[in-house]
């Protein structure tokens, strides 16, 4: 279900090539993006951010699912399809955050927390659901750091069909 609705984002609103966002993304333009760019989808009301073809997305510190009752969706779906983060991707932090990467995507980054994050909200505690869904042949999200499935919330990591993660701890 969450890929039909990501394609169909795709096709109703392109940021540039094989790049599209709806709703509330911070900094709305991915065009503007680099390594030190704190990105957040879906922080005060419902966001995607969908990263399909051969494009690579770079950012900092990337928050999908800020607030309570708001969800933030990324899909990184095909070969060729890359987020790139040299920080940290929180996916739910007292909101709802889905990351899926499927068909070959790849997502690499620092460290990555699914199920709140406390610092996230200046250091509230913050009870939200993370969902990260890998699957698909090729798909991959490598982990520089650590992995934290729950860590304040409800942390959920699916890891199927030929895909892969690897990090150096969780």
């Amino acid at each position: 279900r969450i890929v039909t609705m990501m394609i169909g984002v795709l096709l109703a609103t392109s940021a540039y090539a094989d790049v599209a966002t709806t709703g509330d993304v911070s900094p709305s333009d991915p065009a503007t993006w680099d390594a030190a760019t704190t990105v957040r989808i879906g922080d005060v009301s419902d966001g995607t951010l969908a990263i399909t073809g051969t494009e690579t997305v770079e950012t900092g510190n990337g928050y999908i699912g800020g607030q309570a009752g708001v969800t933030g969706e990324v899909l990184v779906d095909g070969t060729g399809a890359v987020w790139t983060s040299g920080e940290t991707v929180g996916v739910g932090g007292s909101g709802y955050g889905i990351l899926t990467v499927v068909n070959g995507g790849e997502v690499n980054v620092e460290s990555v927390y699914a199920g709140g994050l406390a610092s996230w909200l200046g250091g509230n505690l913050s009870v939200g659901t993370g969902d990260v869904t890998i699957s698909g042949d090729g798909s991959q999200v490598t982990v520089t750091s650590g992995f934290s499935v729950g860590m304040n919330g409800d942390g959920f990591i699916t890891v199927e069909d030929g895909s892969a993660m690897s990090t150096a701890w969780a």
